[in-house]
């Protein structure tokens, strides 16, 4: 079984997928970039807003990225993917959680508007709890996901 993606200009390879949140009762399509330097699948900040949580009834935690920063992150539990093959059947796998991006920003630090803008143009990414089950290939501008 293939799964196929992309790539694309801005992100590099990426791959759609439909997020259920099983427990919370949300779903969405999101395209994620494939990111083999990322531990854990992650929604970007700009994706989670569609799917309308309320943070304040979510676990947080902080997180070191790979700037070697602190950053805030909401996990939430129980979740699935669902990807299409061959245009007729969704391949679906659980994962115990997923990461959700959540930028804390002061408006009154001087790098306000950069960071805003950095966590405004983050995609979600495909990490390496997903892609660990998979042959990853690429060819020409499409990438496989072989099981």
């Amino acid at each position: 079984m293939y799964l196929t993606g992309f790539f694309n200009k801005f992100y590099g390879y990426c791959i759609s997928a439909k997020i259920f949140f099983i427990e919370l009762g949300k779903e969405q399509q999101i395209l994620f970039k494939i990111d083999s330097g990322c531990d854990i699948t992650t929604i970007s900040f700009i994706d989670s807003l569609m799917l309308n949580l309320n943070y304040d009834e979510l676990q947080n935690i902080e997180t070191l990225t790979a700037g070697g920063e602190l950053a805030n992150s909401i996990i939430i539990n129980n979740c699935a993917l669902g990807f299409i093959v061959n245009n007729e059947s969704i391949h679906f796998e659980i994962l115990n959680n997923i990461h959700i991006s959540r930028p804390v920003l002061n408006p009154a630090n001087i790098n306000y508007n950069k960071k805003l803008g950095l966590h405004l143009s983050l995609p979600s990414l495909l990490g390496l709890d997903v892609l660990r089950r998979y042959k990853v290939s690429y060819f020409n501008d499409v990438v496989y996901l072989e099981k």
